[in-house]
């Protein structure tokens, strides 16, 4: 653990106190932004963005699957590929021990949206096949 100078007495003092021993004297402590959350939710909402996009256009040009007939292996790359990307910044922030709930529910959020988004496209190959 590092040490913080008490703005009042001017001692150094554990970082995780919220209280100098010496003056007793609160202290305010600034929250610190994870940065890697902050850029692991707009990877994911890129991420969501994009795949809601091919599943609609997929979903309004029903004559695209019938003529290109892709495979869903071809979905998976396209879209299911980055999510992987996206746990990156989530699972930095779980082993810097920083915002550890909220990197968790990313994974967790990401795995069930690519679920969803897989099993619809499922769907939709299904049923234009």
């Amino acid at each position: 653990m590092g040490e913080i100078k008490c703005p009042f007495c001017k001692q150094y003092v554990d970082e995780t106190l919220t209280e100098c021993p010496y003056c007793c004297s609160t202290f305010i402590m600034k929250k610190k932004t994870n940065i890697a959350i902050l850029i692991g939710i707009g990877m994911s909402v890129l991420w969501i963005t994009f795949n809601v996009a091919i599943l609609f256009l997929l979903q309004k040009y029903p004559n695209f699957l019938k003529d290109y007939t892709p495979f869903l292996s071809d979905y998976l790359q396209i879209c299911l590929i980055p999510m992987a990307y996206t746990f990156v910044p989530y699972i930095i922030s779980i082993v810097k021990n920083a915002q550890r709930i909220l990197g968790i529910l990313g994974i967790i959020m990401n795995i069930v949206l690519g679920y969803c988004f897989f099993s619809y496209a499922k769907y939709l190959f299904d049923l234009y096949k």
